[in-house]
């Protein structure tokens, strides 16, 4: 059963039974940002961190957070949808079904049923609380006709998780009720387990076995075993968590972080909770740089010690060692051209000019963009900023590209119409 309680704080210390989701997949570290230009971020970051560029990884909030299922921290596991997303018309068909088979005793009926609680954790909105509890009801008359009893009585008390006004269905014979009564009896006698869940009340819904949890930094207790917990924004993650009997775990519902989630690090009162979160997506004993719009730290999942480096504060800010940087030669304008002066500096002077202009209006639609990401609302919003910003940055330097070869041009021909025959032939040119 659930119930809200408000209180105790976020820990710290991580106990055991962590699931990694989302680990960077190489050595280079972590560099954590709301949504920078890579290239940028790195090189501001790097010189503060004294390491390389190539020895970090910039992501945004977006590419660590988005489309990630919940992680759990502290005991229990997470299983998330494997297959195709479904709905939940979907879902009443599958049951449709399911009910034909397990009236009429058919082979198929547990494989039927099987791939409907499957399809739950696949759902793309809010489950239907009728249709999940009489899916495991069936689930727990098929397995006990099968002779499972343990499993018999587990589907009887997920149908009462779902629906707790769930009564015993006299169409069927009576040789489960018996089951079923012991899982009602025995519902309320299921330990619970104090669960943190991040982020409540930040952004989106959580669901618990199909019950709205509303309660900003509460801590939720559920009872010990499997829960189906979905989180509903834009679109909707589901996932089915067992919670291990006597632990005190975290549950890190990434889908639902806010984008001003990095900006927790700004906070001393936040970082213990954004360090559940890199803990719990990245692993333990993971060194992961954080950059806000007003810092820039460092903290090992491990140890769990923050560090600001923004400030030079204990951290010998030194640059990295550069490589040589090899520059292909410019080859000899062409003998034609290089005779035709006239033709150089308008021809020049009009790539400057489609520079200057594709620069302005580049310029106008990266500002847009990067304000627009921003004061993005949700992971949608960001993303199409995101688009936008990296299309106009293109632009942008191709625009100087335009522009700079455009003014060189322009700058060598108009010298040699001005200065006449004398400054050709002392550039070398020959008329």
């Amino acid at each position: 059963m659930l119930e809200l309680r408000r209180g105790r704080g976020l820990r710290a210390t991580l106990i055991g039974g962590l699931l990694l989701v989302g680990a960077p997949a190489n050595a280079a570290d972590l560099l954590l940002h709301r949504g920078e230009s890579p290239i940028v971020v790195v090189a501001r970051v790097a010189p503060l961190a004294a390491v390389k560029p190539s020895a970090l990884q910039p992501r945004s909030v977006r590419e660590v957070f988005a489309n990630q299922p919940p992680a759990i921290v502290g005991g229990g596991t997470v299983r998330a949808c494997s297959g195709e997303s479904t709905t939940a018309m979907s879902l009443e068909t599958m049951l449709e079904k399911a009910e034909e088979v397990v009236a009429y005793m058919e082979s198929t009926a547990l494989e039927d049923l099987d791939a409907a609680v499957n399809a739950i954790v696949c759902l793309e909105e809010a489950v239907p609380i009728d249709a999940a509890a009489r899916i495991h009801f069936l689930l727990g008359i098929t397995a006990h006709r099968l002779g499972r009893e343990e499993e018999s009585q587990q589907a009887f008390r997920q149908a009462l998780l779902f629906d707790p006004t769930l009564t015993w269905d006299d169409n069927f014979a009576p040789m489960s009720r018996p089951l079923f009564e012991s899982a009602l009896e025995s519902l309320d006698e299921v330990p619970s387990v104090p669960v943190d869940i991040l982020p409540l009340g930040e952004r989106g819904t959580v669901r618990l076995d199909g019950r709205t949890v509303r309660a900003e930094q509460s801590v939720v207790s559920v009872s010990a075993g499997p829960h189906l917990i979905q989180v509903e924004g834009r679109y909707t993650a589901s996932a089915w968590v067992t919670l291990d009997e006597g632990t005190e775990p975290t549950l890190v519902v990434a889908g639902a972080l806010p984008m001003e989630t990095v900006e927790w690090a700004d906070d001393s009162e936040l970082q213990p909770r954004l360090l559940l979160v890199l803990s719990a997506l990245v692993g333990l004993d993971k060194t992961v740089y954080v950059a806000t719009r007003r810092g820039t730290y460092r903290v090992n999942t491990g140890a769990g010690e923050w560090k600001r480096i923004g400030d030079g504060s204990g951290v010998e800010q030194v640059a990295p060692e550069e490589e040589p940087v090899s520059v292909p030669a410019i080859p000899d304008p062409v003998e034609k051209i290089r005779r035709k002066p006239g033709a150089i500096a308008y021809g020049g002077a009009g790539l400057f000019a489609v520079g200057a202009v594709l620069g302005g209006v580049s310029y106008a639609g990266v500002r847009g963009a990067r304000n627009d990401a921003v004061e993005a609302g949700d992971i949608a919003d960001y993303e199409d900023a995101s688009r936008r910003y990296e299309g106009a940055a293109t632009r942008l330097y191709v625009s100087y590209a335009i522009t700079g070869v455009g003014a060189a041009l322009g700058g060598a021909g108009f010298a040699l119409q001005i200065n006449g025959r004398g400054a050709g032939l002392q550039l070398g040119w020959r008329y």
